[in-house]
């Protein structure tokens, strides 16, 4: 997604933190402010998952367990 941003005529809305990190992205300060969002990661008791599925759940819990949520 970021990529396709880059490389084209499109915006998108990112955190500060990912836009810094890309070259030729450049950040607007939004005014009135996004308000914040909160991310779920939601599965079926029981359910089959996936090894890709089991691994991104993994590396959701893991990048969850570090972040400054504030």
């Amino acid at each position: 997604m970021v990529e396709i941003v880059r490389r084209g005529r499109l915006i998108t809305i990112l955190p500060t933190r990912v836009a810094l990190e890309h070259e030729g992205l450049r950040s607007i300060l939004l005014k009135p402010a996004i308000p914040n969002r909160t991310a779920a990661l939601l599965r079926r008791r029981g359910a089959y998952e996936s090894a890709a599925a089991r691994a991104f759940t993994k590396l959701f819990s893991r990048t969850i367990a570090g972040a400054d949520l504030q």
